[in-house]
């Protein structure tokens, strides 16, 4: 009677476990799969485009999704895209990223929530770990320009 319960419990917190795994969200997927497509508002007349965007992981620093796109009435849309470099398409993953991209000059911006690398403790040598996620579930995600901030290498 004894090895009984104890077998319907391995069996119970298995099937919590495996459970509770198929409801975490690896980034992979769940949620919305349609595509993707990043709306930065507010850019200043002096930025004429956004090129390298970039959603990267936290950790590794891989690359999940990418594009660019020509700023036009002071916003820009991207369309991400995902796949391979010989197999391209429409990115449709969801889950927390970095977000990181380049204007001309070269000059490079990370999403920061808007606040100062300072204040998220960045200085010296770049390094991702300060840097805040950004959460991607929507089709369409708007961000504010006022949210991101450019990285002067010292």
């Amino acid at each position: 009677m004894k090895n009984k319960f104890r077998f319907i419990g391995i069996i119970a917190l298995v099937a919590v476990i495996g459970f509770g795994m198929a409801g975490c969200d690896d980034g992979s997927g769940g949620g919305n799969n349609d595509p993707k497509t990043i709306v930065i508002t507010g850019i200043p007349a002096e930025i004429t485009n956004i090129n390298d965007f970039g959603l990267l992981r936290r950790g590794s620093g891989m690359l999940s999704a990418a594009g660019s796109g020509e700023v036009s009435s002071g916003s820009v849309t991207i369309a991400l895209i995902g796949g391979s470099v010989w197999n391209p398409e429409p990115w449709t993953g969801n889950g927390n990223f970095i977000i990181e991209f380049s204007t001309p000059g070269p000059r490079y911006w990370y999403y920061t929530g808007g606040r100062t690398f300072a204040e998220l403790g960045a200085t010296g040598s770049f390094t991702y770990d300060p840097i805040p996620e950004y959460n991607i579930r929507s089709a369409t995600s708007t961000i504010p320009w006022n949210q991101f901030q450019e990285w002067i290498r010292p």
